[in-house]
């Protein structure tokens, strides 16, 4: 077995931890703003063309036909396809993330970040995105690959790019699948009737789309769940796309659009890189956002039989529904929320106005009186500790009558 020192003298070497070989490049006089060497090379400039061409699939695909990024289902005529990309793993992979990403995009343009991140290497619309060494504040990488960047690549070649940074360590955040349909004219009117009719599933909030520009009918759809930190990693938008893109008149284009994210895109995206039928896989997890069945009164969606549409939209697919895991909060995440969030704000807020922090509070949200109930958490209990004062004593001094004893253990 070679030494650390032989393997990265070679031609190839062994990432740290990982099970693959990145090439050793030759030296770049390009920098970028952290004084690593840019993975823009004119050698690898010269081969991208052939290695486009050249490039194995993961995948032994069932019968379909490749329009752009797309895979069309025979039997139903849907079109299926990776609609977005958003990845966040290791910052010292970046270079790394770069040069999987030039073998389908070419050559990528070192500028201003994204994503709270104040670095990058951009391929168009799609970027790797970090924070430079002699500003570096956040320890990740962000890769974001939006639907333009998408639409250039195939369907198997967007399983290769997420099996490709999976193995670099990137976790997704946020993973589209969008499926077009050209003869479901009348699928957006059916799924706001049947939320409106109480038949949606698996999902609470909805949200008609209709825009108008004088007479003239310019947008029309219905989203379905929350997005962000409140939702549940899944989020349905189904509307006109020939309105959006004003390609062609109004219901010749439909698109079913799922975006997961977090843990439900995490599984679904590792369920498609190992996949055997890459088609079943994205229809399952695109079907499964949301569920519209009758509504018979029972409180067991199971028991529920589906409505006739949605029943015919998906046929023989069975559609999968993720979870998503919601962290609990801990005195560590709760102490990094008031660091982060809170406390740096009310500060800037202090010193702008010239109020103290006690004023301020007290100019922005009124008065307020202790609550003793406060000390029944046991983040705040731990925090009292912390702090020096014993959680007794902290309730007598809140005049509390309660004979509450809390230990020291009890808090943390």
């Amino acid at each position: 077995m070679r030494s650390s020192k032989q393997m990265q003298s070679g031609d190839e070497y062994m990432e740290a931890g990982l099970g693959f070989t990145l090439v050793n490049r030759k030296k770049n006089p390009s920098l970028d703003l952290s004084g690593q060497q840019m993975d823009l090379d004119d050698a690898r400039r010269v081969r991208e063309d052939e290695e486009r061409r050249s490039r194995s699939h993961l995948h032994d695909l069932p019968p379909h036909s490749n329009t752009g990024g797309k895979l069309t289902k025979s039997d139903t005529g849907y079109e299926i396809c990776i609609d977005w990309i958003r990845m966040s793993g290791p910052r010292q992979m970046r270079h790394a993330a770069v040069d999987l990403l030039s073998t389908y995009y070419g050559s990528a343009t070192y500028g201003k970040g994204r994503h709270f991140l104040n670095s990058g290497y951009r391929f168009g619309n799609a970027g790797v995105y970090f924070d430079a060494d002699d500003q570096q504040v956040r320890d990740h990488a962000v890769v974001d690959l939006p639907g333009e960047a998408m639409s250039e690549v195939t369907m198997s070649q967007s399983v290769e790019i997420l099996d490709g940074l999976f193995k670099l360590g990137f976790k997704m955040c946020r993973l589209d699948i969008a499926i077009d349909m050209y003869d479901k004219p009348d699928l957006i009117d059916m799924v706001t009737q049947s939320c409106l009719n109480g038949e949606l599933c698996r999902a609470r909030r909805f949200e008609p789309k209709y825009m108008q520009n004088g007479k003239q009918k310019v947008g029309h759809g219905c989203n379905v769940g929350v997005r962000g930190k409140n939702g549940s990693g899944r989020y349905l938008r189904v509307y006109d796309k020939n309105l959006q893109t004003k390609e062609g008149p109004a219901g010749g284009w439909t698109r079913w659009e799922a975006e997961l994210s977090d843990d439900c895109a995490q599984e679904a995206a590792m369920q498609m890189v190992q996949a055997s039928d890459l088609i079943s896989v994205a229809l399952s997890h695109a079907f499964g956002v949301c569920d519209f069945r009758i509504d018979t009164g029972s409180e067991h969606v199971s028991r529920r039989p589906r409505v006739e549409w949605f029943e015919e939209l998906i046929g023989e697919i069975c559609p999968s529904r993720v979870v998503q895991t919601r962290a609990k909060s801990t005195l560590h995440s709760f102490k990094r929320w008031m660091q982060t969030a809170v406390v740096p704000k009310l500060e800037t807020l202090s010193a702008a106005t010239g109020h103290s922090m006690g004023g301020l509070m007290s100019v922005l949200f009124g008065e307020f009186e202790p609550d003793p109930n406060h000390l029944e958490d046991h983040k705040i209990r731990a925090l009292c500790i912390e702090a020096g004062a014993d959680p007794s004593e902290a309730l007598r001094r809140l005049g509390s009558r309660r004979l509450v004893l809390i230990t020291a253990e009890a808090g943390l």
